[in-house]
């Protein structure tokens, strides 16, 4: 299965925050973002597990996605399967 794109992921990101709109009635781009974010720590912290930590991580994931051009990306996944 081929590394979606970063507009892939985005789109998937969209996605997240228009369902937890309509669960939430969030509508401002800033509001419903950091009440995710906090809700997704409240969960967290519920099932023991480390919200910064998995933070941290995204970030380096981030700057990594961000960084690798898809040409990049489809040669490490290639690497990554043969």
């Amino acid at each position: 299965m081929a590394e979606p794109t970063n507009e892939e992921r985005a789109a998937r990101a969209d996605a997240a925050l228009e369902l937890y709109c309509r669960l939430t009635g969030s509508s401002e781009d800033d509001t419903r973002l950091i009440d995710l974010l906090t809700d997704l720590r409240h969960w967290a912290a519920r099932n023991w597990h480390d919200f910064d930590n998995a933070n941290f991580l995204s970030e380096i994931h981030f700057n990594h996605e961000h960084t690798t051009s898809p040409q990049e990306a489809e040669k490490e996944a290639g690497a990554k399967d043969g």
